[in-house]
């Protein structure tokens, strides 16, 4: 016990130092994450490390998937839904079966059932990686929701595939109707219980006031419903997703301000934690999976791998561009909007087929026997090719991925930008409107000094909105605005220290006005921020 403790530990700063360097050299954090588990693996001090799949699916896999889903604007998911779903189900099936005939026809002895398993182990894609690239580089938000949307959907249909190809394989019945009906059921009861589920937190949240509490539901959400959907034989991970989207397009109204802002807090820790440690663990893996390998020729493995990881990647490119212009095609045809993504984008999305922690998990769950207690067929060799397709698609998709958006010339919607500026415009003018009426009609308990002094200030905050409209030469005189005033509240917090240093003032008051400077740069740093409790009032 005591061992674990120092190892997760270990790992953990490992993830926040890898992280600091991974910044400073501009490297994608989650493949420096893997390629350091890799070298770590392979030191002599370093013990074996084995992942619990119960872990994934029980432990991390719930809250992060609801972190995403609730962060997921509604209106942006139901916009791209239908590429989204082409991705998330159509690929994920067709990946499976393309990955499912070549393995049967390429791996000797290893049956259609098996085959399938493998297929659904490495059919979901992890969007951590490509997201956190495409992030960086600033492509189009389409781009972004649409990965984001993908992961979200596609790590259930993935796993309702995997959970009756596994069936199949152990009971050695396997009919492709049959799991495609079950894929339907299992899929369409989860989406059920989640939005049930997710009815149920939002009306008790609205009687919850303290924004602690309102997070600690937040946090004990996820297992909830991916407990109880998993108890009911159905998919919790689409329960989970589904639990998140709603409660996500209703936070407005369950969660109070200032929860809204350590709600955000306290879930992007989590996430950042936890994905970075399953990431490292990732590349622990390579020994324990390399040891369980049959004593096979070094030129056949490489061609198993080769073959399936080409498989994988080449569906996902084949798929983007008809999928892309059928959707349309089918939207149009229905009169609904049919925004169109241009041939780079739609190259972009299809390049970001990284697999991750999801595929290795379910990998490592397989059983180890089937019926009449025969061994499960090729149960090695399918977590190797396993491993090997997540390497492979980490390292080739993930290095090179910059390099495709950059010579694709893919660059953020401009006329989204240009849309945010006129939108915070519009509710600036519209809140000195509403000023001024409330000033007409005298319902203000306000003097005129104060009053003048509010006004002041909304129409100093119009006034920078509109020259930063447009204007590629003040938004750099803002940001150099912006590095003035953050230096100056730098002084503020120096001269506090000193202050309280020196007894002229007590505790309580040094940590009030700590909390209005930490609010100020907080504030100024990230402009959504508010104050969430009244301590910070001074």
């Amino acid at each position: 016990m005591e061992t674990a403790v120092e190892l997760t530990t270990a790992l953990f700063c490992v993830v926040v130092l890898l992280g600091i360097l991974a910044r400073r050299v501009a490297f994608p954090f989650p493949i420096l994450l893997v390629l350091a588990g890799v070298g770590l693996g392979l030191l002599p001090i370093m013990p074996a490390i084995s992942i619990d799949p119960d872990v994934i699916f029980v432990i991390v896999l719930p809250p992060l998937l609801y972190s995403a889903a609730v962060a997921m604007p509604w209106h942006e998911f139901r916009a791209n839904l239908a590429p989204i779903v082409g991705l998330a189900v159509g690929l994920v099936l067709a990946t499976t079966a393309a990955v499912a005939l070549v393995a049967h026809l390429l791996v000797p002895g290893l049956p259609l059932a098996a085959a399938a398993t493998l297929g659904a182990i490495v059919s979901p894609t992890d969007a951590v990686s490509a997201t956190a690239i495409a992030r960086r580089l600033r492509v189009p938000h389409r781009v972004l929701t649409i990965l984001e949307g993908e992961s979200l959907v596609n790590d259930a249909s993935g796993l309702v595939a995997y959970q009756l190809a596994v069936a199949a394989t152990v009971t050695g019945v396997f009919t492709w109707r049959g799991v495609g009906i079950d894929f339907v059921a299992v899929g369409a009861a989860g989406i059920l219980i989640g939005l049930g589920m997710g009815w149920l937190v939002a009306r008790a949240l609205r009687f919850v006031e303290e924004s602690a509490s309102e997070i600690t539901v937040s946090l004990v959400t996820p297992y909830i419903v991916f407990l109880s959907a998993e108890q009911a034989q159905v998919s919790g991970v689409l329960a989970v997703v589904a639990a998140g989207l709603y409660l996500g397009s209703v936070r407005t109204e369950i969660f109070s301000p200032g929860g809204r802002v350590e709600h955000a807090t306290v879930w992007a820790t989590i996430e950042y934690l936890m994905n970075g440690l399953v990431f490292l663990l990732i590349g622990l893996q390579l020994e324990s999976v390399v040891a369980g390998l049959p004593a096979w020729p070094l030129d056949e493995i490489l061609v198993y791998v080769l073959a399936i990881s080409a498989v994988v990647l080449g569906v996902r490119l084949v798929w983007v561009f008809p999928a892309s212009r059928a959707t349309r095609w089918v939207l149009e045809r229905l009169g609904a909007e049919a925004p169109d993504l241009s041939w780079q984008s739609q190259l972009v999305i299809g390049w970001s087929g990284m697999r991750g922690v999801i595929s290795l998990a379910a990998a490592l769950a397989l059983p180890v026997t089937v019926h009449h207690g025969a061994p499960f067929p090729d149960r090695s060799v399918i977590v190797f090719l396993t491993f090997s397709v997540i390497l492979t698609t980490l390292v080739l998709n993930g290095l090179t991925l910059p390099l495709v958006i950059r010579r694709l010339g893919v660059s953020p919607d401009e006329l989204a930008e240009e849309s945010e500026m006129h939108a915070r415009l519009a509710i600036l003018r519209a809140a000195v409107d509403e000023l001024d009426r409330w000033a007409a009609t005298d319902s203000l308990a306000l003097s005129a000094d104060d009053l003048a002094l509010l006004r002041t200030e909304m129409s100093a905050r119009i006034q920078r909105a509109e020259a930063r409209a447009g204007n590629e030469e003040r938004r750099a005189a803002d940001a150099q605005l912006h590095s003035v005033y953050l230096e100056m509240l730098r002084v503020e917090r120096r001269e506090l220290e000193r202050l309280t240093r020196a007894r002229q003032i007590d505790h309580d008051v040094a940590r009030r006005i700590e909390l209005d400077i930490d609010f100020e740069e907080s504030r100024t740093t990230h402009p959504g921020v508010r104050r969430s409790t009244p301590e910070t009032s001074g």
